[in-house]
């Protein structure tokens, strides 16, 4: 997803292609928030793990729930849209 959306900023020479690849290796840091994204170190094995539980998760009020810790784990680098 964020390989098609930033593709524009890669095209204009503004971040590099790499940097579209994968999950994030580095620190994430939100700024105005108390909430701390997963650690980049464990990004790799937390991601695959969540959509695992996200596909066997049979109770329906668990699975409206599940896709929040996507956002909670943040896979990908903000990139700013300059």
């Amino acid at each position: 997803m964020a390989a098609e959306l930033f593709q524009p900023c890669v095209a204009a020479a503004l971040i590099p292609a790499g940097a579209l690849a994968g999950y994030r290796n580095g620190a994430v840091y939100l700024r105005t928030s108390r909430y701390v994204p997963t650690r980049w170190e464990a990004v790799r094995d937390a991601m695959p793990a969540l959509f695992d539980m996200l596909q066997h998760e049979t109770d329906p009020s668990v699975r409206a729930v599940l896709p929040k810790s996507v956002v909670k784990t943040h896979g990908e680098f903000d990139f700013p849209l300059i």
